[in-house]
């Protein structure tokens, strides 16, 4: 029988990636560049590949890439 939730974590995680680098294209005013922004939110949340707890992983990539990127506009 297949799990459900396990079944499902690809397109949950996808999701969420999309949902971040639609956030910080937003942010930066630019949502053309999303797919400039999409490699490096991937990079990101595979830095949390092994993590036990995945809720907070959104947050704390999106948190990350905003800093970085506040440091190259500044």
């Amino acid at each position: 029988m297949v799990d459900i939730e396990t079944q499902s974590e690809p397109v949950r995680h996808d999701r969420e990636i999309e949902h971040v680098t639609a956030r910080l294209a937003h942010e930066l005013d630019t949502p053309q560049r999303e797919t400039e922004l999409r490699p490096a939110v991937e990079s990101e949340f595979r830095r949390f590949d092994n993590a036990r707890v995945r809720e907070f992983v959104p947050v704390f990539v999106e948190r990350r890439l905003r800093a970085d990127l506040r440091a190259l506009v500044i």
